[in-house]
């Protein structure tokens, strides 16, 4: 998650609290205040810690909960330590908004919801009283304002407006910037705060529907572009946002950390209440990316739209809110599954869609069709693919509604995307997508679960992935390079919590070794600067990692684990590493963690299964790290044998961010 933005991320919450006022903001938009003794610190009915309310950056996202017309209450989640534990319930009804306020001392948080529609957040909004319940999650993290940007671009519509609005009110000093919001009528244009050096420009739709104008693209472009690096942030309907996305991309070249572009609705999925001054946590995607096999990547808060996101149901593996499965009923395992269920079954087990669209999508179809429908000769030359090959598959997308043509003569129609198939013009999908990134080529691991499955232990299917053209064989060091990328991306969401973490506090030198070790040294060295660090990694992976902390102070020993080392590390930080090794080899990897360091101690970072409470994500992560040869995710039971095996035991067990295990070893 490279960003101008710094992030803290907290430990996820859940707490019930009180309506203590309603007021209409506008006549489309109302305030409802939220308080109670819920916002401190306190123990949840589960025995779990719930830390006190937090909310420092101006797009602080929650969830609130709302009661289902067939239920008494609404449906919510426990509390767990750090995560949430989610009721897998279709009458789960979950909103996520913008913390219009947060007024630490009078204890008061403020939500505004646009009036739009008469879906359940809607009606709530209208109909809430002074002294109701209600039940939040959140937020987990908050973003600063770009630190070396020389002005902001901040764009977005009715949905936007409650970021928009405290972030101008908390605009640091002397700062510059250029904001354009979209409204439906005049009288939706709110009294915002608009410091010296920020220009504000409000653009009315005139009658037309939320979420099918280029208003704000247009103003955008038509603005004057101010000299320096700019930050750009934008929120609102998802497909609108998609072209001032490439624009900034392709016309302004926008490097990603100046990009914060987020869906926070999708008109398509508003049929009955709008943008409703809620989202999901990010744009309702084009497919449904578990049958892709693709894991639910958190939030990341800059470019694409906001994703492994553990304050939304565990069950859900898209950057919405969709339904959560219902509990089977006992009483219809016995039965004959219906027609429409086999139909379920047989649909969620298909590969030709989700492939043909993966294909399409590293073909860069998306881009190629993004701004205007082309024929076929067109597409091959852009995509470097064969014309025939592209009757077949444009054929098939066009059959499942992704792409359409227009009428002309054989050769010579042109062909663009339909309103469903416009979501992979989006460069974020379209890279998730992709066979050949680092997110596709991890997804194709799964080719090797028969193996795995059959034999006990899987294997790399690079060379396969070789044969089929996904990937190139010299093409190995830039793969690693990109995996590291990913990998730190990911890091990120440990990295800042872990840097705090009493588990290292006293350590005047550290080894770091395992994902994301690059990213963790970094957060480590911005809070303790004085601290040694040193990243060791197998020699293969030595110049891609040197590549990553070139510039930094961070040292990369190369020698791999097992080699003998004179470090002068107080510790050894292994972060989810000994997952990828099977038992014998784990506990060799602890045993000479310990031996490599002065102090002799070592330090355990990561996710492990919980039985009792199994999240889909992460069997989904171990079911590919188990394809691809690695031992898989282990309980916290059998982590723990294998430390005892390995001669050492643990000193200290906490957990730290969004439920990572930190165990100090000796």
């Amino acid at each position: 998650m490279r960003s101008l933005r710094d992030w803290t991320f907290y430990p996820i919450t859940t707490r019930a609290l009180v309506v203590r006022a309603a007021v209409d903001v506008t006549p489309g938009m109302r305030r409802i205040t939220l308080g109670g003794p819920g916002l401190a610190a306190h123990t949840a009915p589960s025995g779990h810690c719930v830390q006190a309310f937090r909310s420092d950056g101006f797009d602080d996202e929650f969830k609130l909960f709302l009661r289902h017309p067939e239920e008494p209450s609404a449906l919510v989640p426990a509390q767990l330590d750090g995560v949430l534990d989610w009721p897998r319930h279709p009458h789960l009804i979950s909103r996520t908004y913008t913390a219009r306020r947060w007024d630490q001392a009078a204890q008061e948080l403020d939500v505004d919801l646009v009036l739009h529609g008469d879906g359940p957040a809607a009606a709530w909004a209208r109909t809430v009283q002074v002294g109701d319940s209600v039940q939040i999650a959140g937020p987990k993290m908050s973003g600063t304002h770009p630190r070396g940007a020389d002005w902001s671009l901040i764009v977005g519509d009715e949905t936007a407006l409650p970021a928009i609005g405290r972030w101008l009110e908390e605009f640091p000093e002397a700062e510059r910037a250029q904001v354009f919001v979209e409204v439906g009528e005049d009288s939706h244009r709110q009294e915002l705060t608009v410091p010296e050096g920020v220009e504000l420009t409000w653009l009315v739709r005139e009658g037309a529907p939320a979420g099918s104008t280029s208003l704000l693209f247009d103003a955008v472009r038509a603005a004057p572009w101010w000299p320096g690096t700019v930050f750009a942030w934008a929120a609102g309907e998802a497909l609108t946002l998609a072209p001032l996305r490439r624009w900034l991309r392709r016309e302004k070249q926008l490097g990603t950390e100046q990009l914060d572009v987020t869906g926070y609705w999708r008109r398509a999925a508003a049929v009955a209440e709008g943008p409703a001054g809620s989202r999901p946590t990010g744009p309702e995607p084009l497919v449904d990316e578990q049958a892709l096999g693709a894991p639910f990547d958190p939030t990341a808060p800059s470019d694409p739209p906001a994703a492994t996101n553990p304050t939304t149901p565990t069950t859900p593996t898209t950057p919405t809110t969709p339904a959560v499965p219902a509990a089977a009923d006992p009483s219809a395992l016995a039965s004959p599954a219906a027609p429409e269920e086999d139909e379920d079954l047989l649909h969620a087990a298909e590969l030709v869609g989700p492939m043909a669209l993966r294909v399409a999508a590293t073909l860069g179809l998306g881009s190629h069709l993004a701004d205007a429908p082309a024929t076929i000769a067109e597409l091959a030359a852009r995509s470097g693919s064969s014309e025939n090959g592209l009757v077949h598959l444009l054929r098939y997308l066009e059959a499942t509604g992704i792409v359409h043509r227009d009428p002309g003569a054989p050769g010579t129609e042109r062909w663009g995307f339909t309103a469903r198939g416009l979501e992979m013009s989006d460069e974020w999908y379209e890279e998730r997508l992709r066979l050949d990134s680092a997110h596709g080529l991890e997804q194709l691991a799964i080719l090797g679960l028969l193996r795995a499955v059959r034999t006990g232990r899987g294997a790399s299917a690079e060379r396969a992935l070789v044969e089929l053209g996904i990937v190139e064989s010299s093409a190995e060091h830039q793969r690693q390079r990109d995996r590291l990328r990913a990998e730190a991306d990911r890091a990120v969401y440990l990295a800042g919590p872990l840097a705090e973490a009493e588990a290292l506090a006293d350590c005047s030198a550290l080894r770091i070794s395992g994902r994301g070790a690059d990213e963790i040294a970094l957060a480590l060295h911005r809070v303790r600067p004085a601290l040694e660090l040193s990243v060791l990694v197998d020699p293969a992976e030595a110049g891609a990692m040197r590549e990553q902390l070139a510039g930094t102070p961070v040292a990369v020993e190369d020698e791999g684990l097992f080699a003998p080392s004179s470090s002068a590390a107080d510790a050894h930080l292994l972060v989810d590493l000994l997952d990828r090794y099977p038992d014998d080899a784990a506990i060799a990897v602890l045993r000479a963690a310990r031996a490599a360091c002065r102090g002799g101690r070592v330090v355990l970072v990561g996710e492990a299964l919980d039985d009792e409470a199994l999240d889909e994500h992460e069997c989904e992560d171990d079911l590919l790290a188990f394809s691809r040869g690695e031992a898989g995710l282990r309980t916290r039971t059998a982590r723990d044998e294998l430390v005892r095996r390995a001669g050492l035991e643990v000193v200290t067990a906490s957990s730290v961010g969004w439920g990572f295990d930190v165990r100090v070893l000796a």
